[in-house]
């Protein structure tokens, strides 16, 4: 996996806002809203949803042709089996599946 250091970023970052400020005009920065962004839907932005969906859905275990109503139904489930207490040692943390693999992911992406 490619390493991406913070100074990296940085760097990048004030070369793209550098080249930013010589081209885009005032009117223009005023018309990036998140709004339309999503109206706009460029396929990088549908891109990254497709990944975001494929990766929570491998963490849950879940198969990627759910329907809507079916992802509420098992989030639902899952949120009502986590609001039970659960019985546990002194000092011992349970971590469900779910939890464990999210946590993973999430290191991951971070």
């Amino acid at each position: 996996m490619p390493t991406f250091a913070p100074q990296d970023f940085v760097s990048k970052w004030k070369r793209v806002t550098s080249r930013e400020k010589q081209t885009v005009t005032s009117d223009e920065k005023k018309k990036r809203t998140l709004t339309n962004l999503y109206n706009a839907r460029p396929t990088w932005l549908n891109l990254a949803h497709k990944r975001l969906n494929e990766a929570v859905f491998a963490a849950y275990g879940w198969k990627g042709d759910l329907s809507d109503e079916k992802i509420l139904e098992k989030l639902l489930s899952l949120n009502l089996e986590r609001g039970k207490p659960r019985r546990q040692s002194p000092g011992v943390l349970t971590v469900s599946k779910e939890e464990d693999s999210l946590a993973r992911l999430a290191k991951e992406i971070i």
